[in-house]
Formats: structure tokens, sequence, C-alpha cells
């Protein structure tokens, strides 16, 4: 019996494409009057891994995504995950300073940030990475520059998806490395 590859590879990203296959018209996700079925979701996982490797991203960089919930959120990370690009999570809760400290961190080369967080990008954050990119218009030209482009790349489940910061009371936050394998177990434990 062979089992298909949403079974053998557990990256974040296989289940969604599974499901995509499987049942490409059935809503994946909402945001208020916002949705996305599987199958737009499936298209715009591939436009971001297109488009990071039009950036001259690559397996191993970093990615900081300054955002609250949102559908392009979910899109950054599975995209940027898939093709080996582990994705910083940036709490927009956190002050300019703080911010700044988990980019140097971390040595993140981009960092995609929401509309409502722009307060937060003074130049002691931007300033630390290559590019900065709004969800919104700034997101749609990046995403629409990739068109065309081959991603290159992609994750095995032993691969840090993201890295989560620690709270930091006792000391600087510390980067914890997210394995898309024990994100994927996590989700089957949790019955997701």
């Amino acid at each position: 019996m062979t089992l298909p590859d949403a079974f053998i590879s557990q990256t974040i990203v296989s289940g969604v494409l599974a499901s995509a296959r499987r049942t490409p018209g059935k809503i994946a996700l909402t945001e208020g009057e916002r949705a996305l079925t599987f199958g737009e979701l499936a298209d715009r996982i591939a436009q971001v891994r297109c488009a990071a490797t039009a950036q001259g991203l690559q397996p191993g960089d970093h990615v900081a995504l300054l955002s609250p919930n949102c559908l392009e959120y979910v899109e950054l990370v599975l995209g940027l995950s898939s093709i080996g690009i582990s994705v910083v999570l940036v709490n927009p809760r956190l002050t300019a300073t703080e911010i700044a400290f988990i980019l140097q961190d971390s040595a993140s080369r981009m960092l995609i940030a929401h509309t409502s967080t722009s307060s937060l990008l003074e130049p002691q954050v931007t300033s630390l990475v290559e590019s900065t990119i709004l969800i919104g218009d700034d997101l749609a030209r990046w995403i629409a520059a990739g068109a065309g482009t081959e991603a290159r790349g992609s994750a095995q489940e032993w691969d840090t998806f993201a890295l989560g910061y620690t709270a930091g009371t006792t000391g600087k936050p510390k980067g914890v490395m997210l394995s898309h394998r024990s994100r994927v177990l996590t989700f089957l434990g949790m019955g997701v």
C-alpha cells in the first residue's frame, strides 16, 4: 500500500495541500467577511513561494512577520516555511526596541508587517533588515513581482518552520526553534 505524500511528509503545508487536492472548494480560512478556500490558499502559498525565490530568499534564511492574525499571516507562514525559510513570529504588542532586538538576534533578512503595526516601524527596526513589506498593496506588488519565477527549495519535516521568542522575564527573549514535525504532531494530538 502506498500512502499519499501528505501522510509521509509531515510539514505544516502538506495537510493544507492534501485538502486542496481533495476539496479545493471547501472554505479553509475566514477573517470577518473574507474567506479563502483550500484551492485559493494553495494558490496563495505557491505565489508566496515564487515571490520569496524571486526576492533571493533561500532555505535557512529568516523572515520576520509582525502581524495580528489575518489571512495573509497564514499564507506567509505556510508559503515561506514550505521552501525552508524560518518565519520569525513577532508579537505586534512589543515595543520597537523589543522588535529590533528580535530582528537582530534572529538575523532576519526581511520584515513583513501588517499596516496596523506601522507605528512600530521606526528606523531602529527597519534598518536591521534588507527590506520591509507592508501587508496590503506592498505585499500584492511583492507577490506580483514573483510571477513566473520557479520556486526553489523545499522543507523537510525536521526543518525549523518558525522561531518563536520567549517572554524574556528573566533576561533577553530567546528564539525557540519549532520544527514542522513538532507542529504537525501537536495538531494531530489536538484533533485539529
